[in-house]
């Protein structure tokens, strides 16, 4: 299939999803027959938007007619997702099939639990995989987030030759209510549009909690870094981590920060987006899409969720007469709108491409185009793809670190004591398990 935005090569081999404006005449079918033969099976994913009934869904009931198994679908909060599985982990009653974002690996020390896993190797290694033809589409470099120890455990989803953790994005149509542009180059010129769009009185604010996407403009985007003499350094100890902790506090400091997302509730910023309550956010590349604009075009229609650097500043508008369309597009009706939801995805999914949703175009096209513009800086972190099981020790030496990163950058710190909690990290065992990854890099490389 020929995609109508193709895909766009980028640096140290990222490139952008294609992206399909319209749904296909004639699209391919991979599966003949049911391919079940019954059972009952558990699944645990995240979601980020309402929560669907698990009972009585035509939607969970008509895909588990079609293969001929149940799938007992038990979506949880995206937002509060990551925070719930250690507990999950911990009480031993995981369910029959569960999806894990790779950014909790090093939390939960993953390397160490696997063994509660099936081991797929024997079902989807070499020519086995054939028998599959949906997974087998998948790209081998994809399967590399769930192999440890050189055995096969985990099924990608949404896998992109991009793969990029997120993005700061703004209201453009606010933005261009005030007279400001989109086109910020530096940290002054991002903090000089607190001024132009912070209004408490009004109970409006330039800014929700931005970490930790604020890191990126800093150049902090691996844990480890290669450093003088062969030595690792750790993000902690980078001076864009000093960077971005003081430009967040003063962002706080100066008012410029919504109250709620100081007070950590990360459980409403959807909608203090949507609702103007706020005008640049931080998340990840999954909220740039039609189930967004139809959320915000909702409290306002003329809603403009864009990425900053490379969107094209087209603004997003809703038709009277109904959604616009570029060719043909599935459009949910009433029961689906509530029945339907990313669920199913989260357990496999193939090769990640963009889409228009709700009839919005404009935001595949703005989307598409924001990737193809990032694809060109895209960098490889050390370790890249590599599944590591760090020593257990180690495990919660940078909880405080963690804990007083938050402190500084809600401006209730001083970064001194940042460094101070960094000083500790290292006698608690940073040191030493900085000598565990220079062992790894000395014997099987970084990634990069």
């Amino acid at each position: 299939m020929t995609p109508d935005l193709p895909s766009v090569a980028g640096a140290n081999g990222a490139a952008s999803d294609p992206a399909f404006l319209s749904y296909p005449a004639d699209p391919v079918r991979t599966v003949t027959g049911v391919p079940g033969s019954g059972g009952t099976y558990v699944t645990r994913t995240p979601l980020w938007g309402a929560i669907p009934p698990s009972s009585g869904n035509s939607y969970y009931d008509a895909v588990n007619k079609a293969l001929g198994a149940t799938l007992k679908m038990q979506p949880a909060d995206g937002n509060t997702y990551v925070d719930a599985l250690p507990a999950l982990f911990a009480s031993g009653k995981l369910p029959d099939w569960i999806q894990i974002p790779s950014w909790i690996n090093q939390r939960l020390n993953l390397g160490s639990a696997v063994d509660r896993f099936a081991d797929l190797t024997p079902y989807l290694a070499g020519e086995n995989i054939a028998r599959y033809p949906n997974l087998a589409n998948i790209p081998t470099a994809a399967w590399q987030a769930g192999v440890w120890n050189g055995k096969l455990y985990g099924i990608p989803s949404y896998s992109s030759p991009n793969n990029f953790p997120g993005y700061l994005f703004c209201r453009k149509d606010l933005l261009d209510a005030a007279g400001v542009s989109a086109e910020v180059r530096s940290a002054d010129e991002l903090f000089a549009l607190g001024k132009a769009l912070t209004d408490a009185k009004a109970g409006r604010w330039a800014f929700d909690d931005l970490w930790p996407y604020l890191l990126f403009p800093f150049r902090v985007i691996s844990t480890w870094n290669q450093g003088p003499g062969g030595k690792l350094i750790h993000q902690y100890e980078t001076p864009g981590m000093i960077e971005a902790l003081n430009f967040a506090a003063r962002l706080a400091k100066a008012g410029y920060v919504h109250p709620d997302a100081l007070a950590g509730n990360t459980a409403n910023g959807q909608q203090r987006f949507w609702s103007g309550k706020v005008a640049i956010s931080g998340g990840g590349t999954g909220a740039m899409n039609g189930d967004d604009a139809k959320g915000g075009t909702a409290a306002n229609p003329d809603y403009s969720r864009q990425a900053f650097k490379g969107v094209p500043a087209g603004q997003l508008r809703r038709r009277r007469r109904g959604p616009h369309h570029e060719g043909r597009e599935a459009i949910l009706a009433e029961r689906g709108q509530k029945d339907v939801a990313t669920s199913f995805q989260f357990l496999a999914t193939g090769p990640q491409v963009t889409l228009v949703q709700n009839g919005f175009t404009q935001v595949a096209r703005d989307y598409a185009a924001w990737q193809a513009d990032a694809v060109k800086y895209a960098a490889k972190p050390l370790f890249f793809a590599m599944n590591i099981s760090e020593p257990p020790q180690y495990a919660s030496i940078g909880q405080q670190v963690e804990d007083t990163i938050k402190d500084v950058r809600y401006g209730r710190k001083p970064v001194e004591a940042f460094k101070s909690a960094v000083d500790t990290w290292r006698k608690q065992g940073g040191d030493q398990l900085r000598g565990f990854y220079e062992g790894i890099r000395d014997k099987h490389g970084t990634g990069a």
